[in-house]
C-alpha cells in the first residue's frame, strides 16, 4: 500500500520533483511503520511498567505521524494530543501513585 512502484514511475515521467516527493513520503512512512511495530513489541516486552507507558507513548506519536502523512490532520491531532499525551500522563501518574511498580525476575 505505501510502496508502489508503477506510481514511482509515473510521477517520474511527469516531473522529477514529484517523483522525489513520493519517495521521501513513502520511505518516511515505512520508516513510521517499522517503528511503530518495534515500539509496539517494546510495550509488551519490556519488564519495566514505566517503560513499557514511554514506548506506547513513542508508538502513539508515530501512528500519529502516519496519520498525517495520509492527509488525515483530525485524526493525527487527536491520536498526539489525547493518547500520547493525556492517556499517557494518566498511565504515568497512575503508576507513581502506585509505588513504580516493578517486574519480578
Amino acid at each position: 500500500m505505501f510502496i508502489n512502484i508503477p506510481n514511482l514511475t509515473v510521477g517520474y515521467q511527469v516531473s522529477m520533483g514529484r517523483f522525489q516527493l513520493m519517495w521521501v513520503e513513502e520511505l518516511l512512512s515505512l520508516i513510521l511503520i517499522i517503528a511503530s511495530i518495534v515500539l509496539a513489541i517494546l510495550v509488551v516486552e519490556l519488564p519495566d511498567l514505566l517503560h513499557s507507558v514511554v514506548a506506547l507513548g513513542g508508538m502513539s506519536i508515530t501512528i500519529g505521524a502516519l496519520f498525517w502523512l495520509l492527509s488525515a490532520p483530525y485524526p493525527a491531532l487527536f491520536q498526539i494530543l489525547v493518547y500520547a499525551g493525556a492517556v499517557i500522563v494518566l498511565f504515568i501518574a497512575a503508576i507513581m501513585l502506585g509505588g513504580g511498580i516493578h517486574a519480578k525476575s
